[in-house]
């Protein structure tokens, strides 16, 4: 049996899957542990239980920005977590080796394989939740690069903006639209604010950011994903399609975008694409 994980900076999910199998077994869904060793004892339990034993592989993603061998956390929501040997931790918490990545990239790669992006070659994923990350995916694989793909860290209002609350550098985009941002803003969780004016506002700042990543990353289809899109209190993404509008004007056309379709489970298809890339 293999495992396949997402942890999130808010919560974690873990499933089961079959060697093979086109689908993974019932998830399960906690809240993330802030102390690591923690959170690594945790993992192994729940893993344990859903794969009635032994584990042969393990793949997923978690959230931040990660060195280059992808085995630590350079930033993360939980602080405890930063410069934690990450990769070695779950291998050693499954018994199993690990492959890890961006939970945005992973998320986004199941989106482009399974999900809102399946039909395109070139997708790029967005998501807006705890804050902002995301990744360009290509024919079905997470692209190549360097240090990894993080959006919400593009400067969006370079003269007196707001300041990041991840990384303190001012103006970047996940300082207007995280559900972070919004709980430093507004001193309310997103989803008790009802305001239409608040959502508007923000579905003007991420136009701006996925305008950014149309001229930089020239994809097919955006696909616009997390709680700040998918919850009742959302940000519309037919008003960030209609902004987008307003200023990608010099293309002959602009491409699609979309809500993502895997709701929470998106990682966890992600990690299974991967899996079956060795199967």
């Amino acid at each position: 049996m293999n495992i396949v994980f997402d942890i999130g900076g808010t919560n974690t999910r873990i499933a089961a899957v079959k060697e093979g199998a086109d689908a993974f077994e019932k998830p399960r869904i906690f809240h993330t542990p802030e102390k690591f060793e923690e959170a690594m004892t945790l993992f192994g339990s729940v893993a344990r239980e859903l794969s009635g034993g032994t584990i042969e592989r393990a793949v997923g993603g978690a959230a931040g920005p990660m060195t280059k061998d992808k085995t630590r956390l350079l930033q993360s929501h939980l602080s405890d977590w930063i410069g934690k040997p990450l990769r070695e931790g779950l291998a050693t918490a499954f018994g199993a080796p690990v492959r890890l990545e961006n939970d945005s990239a992973l998320v986004g790669l199941g989106e482009a394989r399974y999900g809102a992006g399946r039909t395109f070659p070139i997708v790029v994923y967005i998501t807006v939740s705890t804050g902002v990350g995301g990744a360009r995916i290509v024919d079905g694989a997470i692209d190549r690069n360097s240090f990894g793909f993080e959006p919400g860290h593009q400067i969006v209002c370079a003269a007196g903006g707001a300041k990041c609350s991840t990384c303190g550098v001012n103006g970047h985009l996940e300082a207007y639209v995280s559900g972070k941002a919004f709980r430093k803003n507004y001193l309310r969780e997103p989803n008790e604010i009802t305001d239409p004016l608040v959502w508007e506002e923000a579905a003007v700042w991420l136009a701006y950011g996925v305008h950014n990543a149309v001229v930089h990353w020239s994809p097919d289809v955006i696909v616009l994903g997390g709680k700040m899109i998918t919850a009742p209190h959302q940000i519309d993404v037919e008003r960030v399609r209609e902004h987008l509008k307003e200023t990608l004007t010099f293309f002959d056309g602009m491409p699609e975008v979309r809500k993502a379709e895997l709701g929470d489970f998106g990682g966890l298809y992600g990690g299974m694409a991967l899996l079956k890339e060795r199967s």
